[in-house]
């Protein structure tokens, strides 16, 4: 009977540890999820500003080049 009582009580301490543990993994697997959903949102708002910024000195280029271009034709008329 004692060594059924023992054995009842070191089953019922390995129960509370998976226990414990399953809330740990949990708890953990849901702040993960969250970082990830954050993480997604940074990502989406960098690559939109990365292709404004982008569009932006496209067009600065081109109208740099323009002015590069009649200041030239104006020099040399």
């Amino acid at each position: 009977m004692a060594t059924k009582k023992q054995e009842q009580e070191t089953l019922q301490a390995s129960l509370e540890k998976q226990e414990t543990d399953q809330a740990a993994k949990t708890k953990k697997l849901a702040e993960d999820e969250t970082l990830r959903d954050d993480t997604k949102d940074s990502l989406a708002a960098d690559e939109k500003f990365f292709e404004e910024t982008k569009d932006a000195a496209e067009a600065k280029a081109t109208e740099w080049s323009t002015r590069t271009r009649l200041r030239t034709e104006e020099l040399a008329g």
